[in-house]
């Protein structure tokens, strides 16, 4: 043999290749498995902190209730009561986060109500009081102004800026009829800013509702991103093959927050979505990648256990790039004779062997041309090559290297120049 790189090529029978996709198949499940039990624990932590945030909040309301009992209605205290021991009673059953969302705006709906039961009786214990028909007036206008002021004029302005200004209008409106101290003038200037607040107002929640409504979403969108992304962080095959795609998805976590703060709320789910998508290329990219590097160590191994049975002593075996899933492995082993072989397994391609301590010969063509070859060291390379089909199901191509000549004739020779100390020759996977 001459002293330029062999190669061979390597093909799993069927048999065997349908047992590594069955087991990389079982595996795989596993690790969906994994993920799966990840995500769902970020889930659960979510649950757990909403649950909690509820209850503080109904617990608020109670104690609001109790407080203000001397200003409500018994009849409305029970009421409201009722109430929040039903919206504690679905904080307890609810399972998932769409439900607990929803007993946010049930609790607005009641801190809503509480004002408004305050406000009717306070309004009743004044009206009593007052006989009056301009101090009645002067209290519902002050009603007006108390109701107007529960809600932040930021957050009117946000929802409803026409009724905003329409509202503050009638207000001033209001205001100097009180001063010309008309009844008659007052009762439906009155009138009309009552239905107009009312409207107003009813804009206005309903706007911060749907405003809310969209946020959980968003936010929700990014809670399962965060999920997505330590489920494949945890996936130990993903994140060895894939971690820079995993890094472009917490980019997209990024975008999702930035979103959210410049309240585009839509984007964060069609990030998600593409989010989600990303994630199901980048485990069948980790699979794919992994089932090579796995055919990688079978062959290995099984060259390993071949030199050996050939009364080699495996000296070592080593990845070419240990940081690297997709490194060669590289095996080195000797006889006790001093005869040597050193075979690089790729995850695909060449498996390149290097000889040394065989006696080398020349070979001479049919033109008379003498060229290097070492017949022993052959015959060993085809010995191992018969050992893997045989006891493996590892089919090697013909042994070939660099200027091969199939019709040599050999012939004993002193040794040949030894460039590099040792002669190559490949196979290919």
């Amino acid at each position: 043999m001459s002293g330029s790189p062999k190669y061979s090529r390597a093909t799993i029978v069927q048999q065997r290749q349908q047992q590594l996709e069955t087991e990389r198949k079982r595996k795989a499940e596993e690790e969906r498995k994994q993920r799966e039990a990840e995500m769902a624990r970020q889930r659960e932590i979510r649950l757990n902190n909403l649950r909690n945030q509820l209850n503080s909040q109904i617990e608020a309301i109670a104690l609001d209730i109790n407080r203000q009992e001397d200003s409500l209605y018994p009849q409305d205290t029970q009421q409201l009561e009722d109430r929040v021991a039903k919206l504690e009673e679905k904080r307890q059953k609810a399972t998932n986060e769409t439900q607990l969302q929803a007993i946010t705006s049930e609790i607005e709906e009641i801190k809503a109500d509480i004002y408004l039961a305050v406000s009717r009786k306070r309004r009743d214990d004044a009206e009593k009081q007052r006989r009056a028909e301009i101090e009645k007036l002067q209290f519902e206008f002050t009603e007006l102004k108390t109701q107007l002021q529960q809600i932040d004029d930021a957050i009117r302005t946000k929802f409803d800026i026409n009724g905003t200004a329409n509202v503050e209008s009638k207000l001033n409106r209001l205001q100097q009829a009180f001063n010309g101290g008309n009844p008659e003038v007052i009762k439906p200037l009155l009138q009309d800013c009552q239905g107009l607040l009312e409207r107003h107002l009813k804009r206005v929640l309903e706007g911060q509702k749907q405003w809310e409504k969209t946020k959980n979403e968003a936010k929700q969108a990014e809670g399962e991103l965060q999920a997505l992304i330590s489920g494949l962080k945890a996936d130990t095959v993903v994140f060895s093959w894939c971690p820079h795609l995993i890094a472009e998805l917490e980019q997209l976590q990024t975008q999702i927050q930035n979103s959210i703060k410049l309240e585009d709320f839509q984007q964060p789910l069609q990030i998600l979505t593409q989010a989600q998508t990303q994630s199901e290329n980048i485990i069948k990219t980790a699979n794919e990648a992994q089932l090579k590097a796995e055919q990688r160590d079978y062959i290995a191994d099984s060259i390993a256990q071949s030199l050996e049975e050939m009364g080699f002593n495996l000296v070592y075996r080593q990845a070419e790039h240990p940081d690297h899933p997709a490194t060669a492995i590289i095996l080195g082993a000797a006889t006790n004779s001093g005869k040597g072989i050193s075979v690089s397994v790729p995850v695909q391609g060449k498996i390149y062997y290097d000889i040394d301590g065989y006696t080398k010969t020349t070979t001479t063509n049919v033109n008379g041309e003498v060229t290097a070859s070492c017949d022993e060291a052959e015959g060993a390379i085809s010995e191992l090559h018969d050992l893997l089909q045989a006891e493996f199901g590892i089919k090697m191509d013909e042994l070939l290297w660099e200027g091969k000549d199939p019709k040599r004739i050999t012939r004993k020779a002193d040794e040949l120049p030894n460039y590099d100390q040792k002669s190559k020759s490949s196979q290919s996977i």
